[in-house]
């Protein structure tokens, strides 16, 4: 019996690519037991708050916003309707991960992708002029993206966003790779005529279950960055007590 398949569309720049399915972002949180909750009285906002009830992400039909609350920095970001989530998820990652490799330099993704700096000078632009990221000095650092004059969406990071999770959405926004995409019924009309001639679509028929199981591994994959907690010894037999002493 041949297997169910689907027509995906790889597409290229992922920045124009759409929403695509929030579970690659969302599902990685609960398999990492964050508790998963609808908004007060608005059944399309979901809440997802991490074990120590240090970080909180809202997804609903706006976008994502994040908000960190720890004992050394407070920091926030917001990602528009249209935001991929390949980069929303990369963020998270960085949020997630319990040993960030280092500490990289935030911006180094957009040098070594050719950015060059925007028409304002305060900030840099992608080299097919989509995409511009503006350092708003103390107030953090914003990204808009275009479709020649049509406005796709925009993302923040408050200025006290750890640099990992900085270079992380970098290399996210940055990254040459196709995303997959097989339709993206919510999405503004310009969206899907391209007017600007930028979008490139590559039609692969793949498995239906082709997600499910690259999702799967993923999640797999970002759980084995958390060690399971060692066993403990099992406690040891406690000495046999003296029987009684025979009398002479």
């Amino acid at each position: 019996m041949t297997s169910p398949t689907v027509f995906v569309d790889l597409v290229v720049p992922r920045c124009l690519a759409g929403p695509g399915d929030s579970r690659w972002a969302t599902e990685p949180l609960k398999e990492a037991g964050w508790t998963v909750r609808p908004y007060p009285g608005l059944s399309t906002h979901i809440t997802y708050t991490s074990p120590d009830r240090s970080t909180r992400l809202l997804h609903d039909v706006s976008g994502w916003a994040l908000a960190h609350a720890g004992p050394s920095r407070e920091w926030c970001a917001a990602f528009g309707f249209c935001t991929p989530v390949e980069i929303v998820a990369a963020v998270l990652d960085a949020v997630t991960d319990p040993a960030p490799a280092g500490q990289p330099h935030p911006f180094s993704p957009f040098e070594r992708s050719g950015w060059r700096p925007n028409r304002l000078g305060d900030g840099l632009a992608s080299h097919d002029g989509t995409t511009e990221i503006a350092r708003l000095d103390d107030a953090g650092l914003a990204t808009t993206v275009w479709e020649g004059p049509d406005f796709v969406w925009a993302s923040y990071l408050h200025p006290d966003t750890p640099p990992h999770v900085v270079h992380a959405f970098a290399t996210a926004l940055t990254s040459p790779e196709a995303v997959p995409r097989s339709g993206h019924p919510h999405v503004p009309p310009h969206r899907l005529t391209d007017g600007a001639g930028l979008l490139q679509r590559t039609r692969r028929e793949l498995p239906a279950d082709a997600f499910d199981r690259a999702l799967a591994e993923r999640v797999k994959a970002l759980a084995a960055r958390h060690p399971a907690p060692a066993r403990l010894p099992a406690p040891a037999s406690p000495p046999a007590r003296p029987g009684p002493s025979a009398r002479p």
